[in-house]
């Protein structure tokens, strides 16, 4: 059973990857993880922006994605909302089939925030 899990985890992780690629270079740099289920996208925009207004664009445009101050031990400023986003992590536990979407949906947000 982990076996199979771990191939289906590398496939996806692999497609996750191409959706990057496609629709995220200039915005977001990226590193292939070499184990788990997360993909952490780091933003080239980032401190123009708070987490709050992040996470309200990216319910307007349907995408879920956790800002990396959600996950941090210590959070900056006054906690959440109030801190800029230089993180983002994406998992890939959902179906392939939707990753292009996806990041073409995340694409939309970071532009609109940007700008």
């Amino acid at each position: 059973h982990v076996h199979r899990l771990q191939l289906a985890l590398r496939k996806r992780c692999r497609a996750l990857l191409r959706a990057c690629d496609a629709h995220l270079s200039g915005v977001a740099t990226w590193s292939r993880p070499s184990a788990g289920m997360f993909l952490w996208l780091r933003l080239t925009q980032a401190s123009s922006f708070t987490d709050n207004a992040l996470l309200e664009r990216l319910r307007q445009h349907g995408v879920v994605v956790m800002p990396g101050s959600c996950c941090a031990a210590q959070r900056a400023g006054d906690g959440i909302g109030s801190t800029s986003v230089p993180f983002l992590r994406v998992s890939f536990v959902t179906p392939e089939e939707s990753y292009d979407e996806g990041m073409r949906r995340l694409r939309r947000v970071l532009d609109d925030l940007a700008g």
